[in-house]
């Protein structure tokens, strides 16, 4: 997957920000499932989530952002 960032990105608050995981190698088959009771995008850190890495640093404000893509394994099923 391609991840790309315009000169428009930004978080609407300080305290906002992004961050993006991938599954770790012995979870790459179940990539899908994110987000679906794991704690991923429920306000619980997903760094506390086995089986996730994070990718970069994360993002917030409207400086710092990548300018350029982003790409990030995927699944082959």
């Amino acid at each position: 997957m391609s991840v790309e960032f315009d000169s428009h990105c930004g978080t609407a608050q300080a305290e906002d920000c992004l961050q993006l995981y991938i599954p770790a190698a012995s979870h790459r088959g179940h990539a899908a499932s994110a987000g679906s009771g794991d704690g991923l995008g429920t306000g619980v850190d997903a760094e506390h989530v086995t089986g996730w890495w994070p990718v970069l640093s994360k993002f917030h404000g409207v400086e710092g952002w990548p300018t350029s893509a982003v790409i990030l394994p995927g699944s082959n099923s």
